[in-house]
């Protein structure tokens, strides 16, 4: 019962989404993404958004990589998975934000336009069981997604191909292609529930299941109902009602610069606890992100990188300050001790990992995996 304990603790905490000890005014927490688009522009933005710091990497993945799916059980404490592994080899380069570790992603972007990215979901998460299917690490399916499809209804089509390892990782996702299409993905007490183009008539998804937040907006003018939105108040709780109304104003009034915008919409959503806040251009293939550390925007053309496996995985700490705006010529390449470091710096700050006998070993499975991928 202790190891479970710990290993729930863990999960919760590597999904993003952990308390402060100290505060004291309730269960704030969240992250939020939302897709504005139009006949010229399809930007996609996402707030990180938990208490403490944490570390953090952009990757530039490969592909032509074989990879092997792995569960969270195995990883966290070497128990081998009876069920079958899913094999691959990665179609499709990428550029994603890493919280945890190479190949364990928590969204991104990949070479055709492809997009998905993870938010907690505040209640009744339960990922669905698909009998005899290969049990994967759930951050790890957010890569496959990136490695090997190019459109929302490819991703629709694999959901019952796998059954997703995440107890304690209680996500649901939003996810675009490049052809303006999006659907979000939720798995509800054991059900997968998916919201697709025209019945994602807001374009956004925070922390409550998509029916909840859209039921509750229509309470509010312009939406069906007849209470004000004030977007002074900041809160978990109106965050969707608040960018709803951000998203409905740009309709009607587009603005100068979407990028730009985009950052104010994702500071508006910040009530006050925003990490990362990052805007992928999907028709320019550009990256823009600032962080609370780094406030400064900083870009990178994606359509620039090598993304043949020929030439190694590089990475950039989403932290890091650097001299230019444009920061394409300051990533480098990935090695693992620079994955173990960020693995230690993350498990090493959080209690019921610092003192485990075995923390070391833990450490170097999640840095041995992506140690085992070949160019083929």
């Amino acid at each position: 019962m202790k190891i479970i304990k710990i290993i729930f603790m863990c999960l919760i905490i590597l999904s993003l989404r952990i308390q402060a000890q100290n505060i004291t005014n309730g269960d704030l927490f969240g992250c939020s993404t939302f897709m504005l688009s139009d006949e010229k522009n399809c930007l996609i933005g996402h707030n990180l958004d938990m208490y403490p710091d944490i570390p953090g990497m952009i990757y530039i993945n490969k592909k032509g990589l074989e990879k092997e799916s792995v569960s969270f059980a195995e990883l966290f404490n070497g128990v081998k998975d009876t069920l079958p592994k899913l094999k691959w080899v990665s179609k499709y380069g990428s550029v994603t934000y890493n919280p945890l570790c190479r190949e364990l992603i928590d969204g991104g972007l990949n070479e055709v336009g492809l997009y998905i990215g993870e938010m907690s979901l505040n209640k009744d998460c339960k990922y669905s069981v698909f009998s005899n299917k290969p049990k994967m690490a759930v951050a790890l399916w957010l890569q496959y997604i990136l490695d090997n499809f190019s459109s929302v209804d490819e991703v629709i089509k694999f959901i019952p191909c796998t059954s997703l390892d995440g107890e304690g990782f209680n996500w649901h996702f939003f996810s675009t292609d490049k052809k303006g299409n999006q659907a979000i993905i939720e798995f509800i007490n054991g059900e997968t529930v998916i919201h697709k183009n025209n019945e994602v008539p807001i374009k956004l998804l925070c922390n409550n299941s998509y029916a909840y937040d859209l039921n509750r907006l229509k309470q509010y003018k312009g939406f069906g109902g007849k209470k004000d939105i004030d977007l002074a108040i900041k809160s978990e709780e109106n965050r969707f009602i608040n960018g709803a109304q951000m998203l409905e104003l740009n309709k009607r009034n587009p603005a100068d610069s979407d990028v730009n915008y985009a950052f104010e919409i994702l500071k508006e959503l910040d009530f006050g606890i925003t990490k990362w806040s990052i805007v992928y251009d999907v028709k320019n293939m550009k990256m823009y992100y600032r962080t609370n550390k780094e406030t400064n925007i900083k870009y990178f053309d994606i359509s620039s990188f090598d993304f043949s496996c020929k030439s190694p995985v590089i990475m950039i700490d989403i932290n890091k300050d650097l001299p230019s705006v444009d920061v394409k010529d300051y990533f480098i390449p990935y090695t693992k001790q620079a994955n173990k470091t960020q693995l230690e710096n993350l498990f090493k700050g959080i209690d019921d990992f610092k003192d485990r006998k075995d923390l070391p070993e833990m450490i170097e499975r999640f840095a041995n995996y992506p140690e085992e991928l070949e160019c083929k």
